[in-house]
């Protein structure tokens, strides 16, 4: 899993193409001016980009959750039901 970290314009949403690093450095971006918009309020927006791999595990691991779930309450609905 790769971490990426952008500038990114709060008002127009664009990311920031020009001294990023120098950017990324600063604590407060909030005064910092939007090279596209001309306005206050940058922030710093982190993504994480996975793999293939990682994308298919948590894919499986969230639908096997679900299977879990629903045998556990049709279970659970069984046991509570008068048998005839």
């Amino acid at each position: 899993m790769r971490v990426i970290r952008e500038v990114v314009c709060s008002q127009c949403g664009k990311k920031q193409a020009k001294e990023v690093e120098d950017l990324l450095k600063k604590s407060d971006l909030f005064w910092s001016v939007c090279e596209f918009c001309n306005r206050y309020g940058l922030e710093v927006v982190t993504r994480r980009k996975l793999t293939i791999r990682e994308w298919m595990e948590a894919q499986f691991n969230t639908i096997g959750f679900r299977v879990a779930e629903m045998e556990a309450f049709v279970k659970e609905i069984s046991k509570s039901r008068p048998s005839p």
